[in-house]
């Protein structure tokens, strides 16, 4: 069961290459809250670089675990509040993070799967005398491509869109969408 300390000392340690990237180890003296209990802990945390630094005075909440090897001191393993994990998959941690993204990049990532699909949806194209296509077709055919992905990005903006609107629609209302 996770308990409040207070970090009375935080001392940075050392940097090094994990599973996941780079870590920074720190060598925590921490108090067991309330401040002044007298029940002090030297415990080591490891941490990602890019979280903040533990400082003196700063209300942790977690669990001391001792290490495997006696000669070293226990670990501190940080609760995990809900949202605060930004690792991925889920797990104990506080689940996965989400990131919105913006409307345009999502329009845009659209529109190329759109073009793609287009683009696989017609047959070779037919190559004149000379065995090249001529600059007329491949115009032609670049067009139509654009065209059919256009038609497509109405499509599945509309399906996104509906998906999107948790309100239930009538029969009516929904006698326009496309699916």
């Amino acid at each position: 069961m996770p308990k409040e300390y207070v970090v009375i000392r935080a001392d940075h340690k050392e940097d090094w290459k994990g599973n996941f990237g780079p870590m920074s180890t720190y060598a925590l003296e921490l108090e067991e809250a309330p401040q002044g209990s007298g029940i002090s802990h030297q415990v080591e945390v490891n941490q990602k670089p890019t979280t903040a630094a533990p400082t003196p005075g700063e209300t942790v909440s977690g669990t001391i675990e001792p290490n495997r090897n006696p000669d070293f001191a226990p670990k501190f393993k940080k609760e995990f509040k809900e949202g605060g994990f930004s690792g991925g998959g889920g797990g104990l941690k506080g689940g996965s993070t989400f990131k919105p993204r913006d409307p345009s990049e999502i329009a845009g990532a659209r529109h190329a799967h759109n073009l793609l699909v287009a683009a696989n949806s017609f047959p070779p194209m037919q190559y004149g005398p000379s065995g090249e296509p001529s600059a007329e077709a491949i115009q032609e055919r670049l067009e139509n491509i654009e065209a059919f992905a256009c038609v497509l990005d109405e499509k599945t903006a509309a399906i996104s869109d509906a998906a999107k609107d948790p309100k239930p629609q009538s029969k009516e209302d929904s006698a326009d969408l496309p699916f």
